[in-house]
């Protein structure tokens, strides 16, 4: 049994066309631990970060968050506590509105009304967006720079 929210025990990830992007990796994070993935094109930081959230599932090995190893038979309530951020963030930005889409993970969780515009407020305001500003705008219209604020 581990006791660290994020734990990563011998896992490999070998993609269709043989390529092995993960090679029995091991990583234990603690509670209020940060922890930067760096390395080169190609070397496994974005598969790595598709296990965390079971958008891959493991070949071999354990993933677990918190008390709960990833599987198929988890995902929704692993979901709920893992978001990911993409490379890109044209693959990230996909509603009609700026606001619309800082409310979409919100509203998945059945947020709703007073709460769900407080949580959109603080959440725009935490990364230095104004929401008066920014929220009526189409993410599609906004520069490099502001889409990745």
């Amino acid at each position: 049994m581990h006791h660290n929210p994020v734990y990563i025990k011998n896992l490999s990830h070998r993609y269709p066309d043989g390529n092995l992007a993960l090679d029995n990796i091991n990583l234990s994070i603690k509670a209020n631990e940060k922890v930067a993935l760096i390395g080169a094109n190609g070397s496994g930081k974005s598969t790595l970060q598709f296990h965390l959230n079971g958008i891959f599932l493991p070949q071999t090995g354990e993933v677990s968050i918190g008390e709960w190893t990833i599987n198929d038979k988890n995902l929704v309530h692993i979901r709920n506590f893992v978001g990911v951020v993409f490379q890109n963030p044209d693959n990230q930005l996909f509603m009609p509105t700026v606001w619309e889409d800082v409310a979409f993970g919100p509203m998945n969780k059945g947020i709703k009304g007073n709460e769900l515009k407080l949580t959109v407020i603080e959440a725009m305001e935490a990364v230095n967006i104004e929401p008066h500003l920014y929220g009526d705008r189409n993410p599609d219209n906004l520069s490099g720079g502001e889409k990745n604020e």
